[in-house]
């Protein structure tokens, strides 16, 4: 209940890297490195082209557990980066059932974004977003 607000707005987590101090000792300077994806969206916002999860829009998650699980990195190239997660107000508006192929979306038109997975009870455990100005 509580990962529910306004209409059809929701409460989600998105899981991506942090390279800078960020948080670390009560530091709040964001940095500018291009490393840094949790500094640049704080700073500009999300972008579609660089937060994809097969190429289809803005990975979110209704549970912290599967947003830590998508964080993708490779520690050997840059052990600097660490994994953080991102609570984020979500306006769904108009959502598309499943697809087996993501790519089959690519005809569809009148959504705002897509449930990538179904729980329980209806719950939406996975939604990309395909306008990133809806988080």
């Amino acid at each position: 209940p509580r990962c529910l607000a306004d209409g059809n707005e929701l409460l989600r987590f998105y899981g991506t890297t942090v390279a800078c101090f960020l948080g670390l000792n009560g530091s709040c300077s964001l940095c500018v490195s291009e490393k840094c994806c949790v500094c640049r969206i704080i700073r500009h916002g999300f972008f579609t082209k660089k937060e994809v999860k097969g190429g289809v829009g803005v990975f979110t998650t209704s549970t912290s557990g599967r947003a830590y699980e998508s964080i993708e990195t490779n520690e050997a190239d840059d052990r600097s980066l660490r994994k953080a997660l991102i609570v984020c107000r979500v306006i769904a508006g108009r959502v598309h059932r499943p697809l087996e192929n993501l790519q089959d979306l690519a005809g569809q038109t009148g959504f705002d974004s897509l449930a990538g997975k179904i729980g329980l009870y209806s719950n939406i455990e996975e939604l990309y977003l395909l306008n990133s100005k809806a988080l």
